[in-house]
């Protein structure tokens, strides 16, 4: 052994290939996508659910006197069953595509004496994905001012018509 074998040698800075810093980046990316996806899904969920809620809230709040339905600018009589009805079939229709303004004209508009309303229109989907080319679009504004509208193929307005015994 001579005396340069003890000497320590530097190390040698040991070259990355690409390969390993794209991979752990790209990793990155992914998942912070995934999350980003599923935090989005989540928030359209939950404001459907406040939506559902504040609606079958304002509906059990009412009573016969406290109700009012407007239809082509005349008040329609409308009970507290009727309005039960309405809420059993916008919830079970489900939540629809959101959009961000209302269509033009005079829809059928129902009041509760919390303030909150919700107002039918008859509308065309034109989306290629939509089951059915027609639908309902649904404008509820709670009694604090909370909007919620969407547009829905899975609820018919003749079937609204039907349940609130519209002329």
């Amino acid at each position: 052994m001579s005396f340069y074998d003890r000497v320590p040698q530097p190390a040698r800075p040991q070259r990355r290939s690409p390969g390993e810093i794209i991979l752990p980046a790209f990793a990155v990316f992914v998942a912070a996508a995934c999350i980003g996806l599923l935090v989005f899904a989540a928030r359209y969920q939950l404001r459907y659910r406040r939506f559902v809620n504040e609606f079958a809230a304002s509906v059990q709040a009412s009573n016969k006197l406290t109700l009012h339905l407007t239809w082509q600018g005349a008040d329609v009589p409308i009970t507290h069953d009727q309005a039960s009805r309405l809420c059993r079939l916008i919830t079970a229709a489900g939540a629809g595509k959101v959009q961000r303004t209302a269509p033009e004209g005079d829809g059928c508009r129902l009041d509760f004496d919390d303030g909150a309303s919700l107002t039918l229109w008859a509308v065309d989907i034109p989306e290629e994905s939509a089951a059915k080319p027609t639908g309902t679009f649904i404008r509820y504004v709670g009694a604090g001012g909370t909007v919620y509208q969407y547009d829905t193929d899975q609820l018919q307005f003749h079937e609204v018509s039907v349940i609130l015994a519209l002329p």
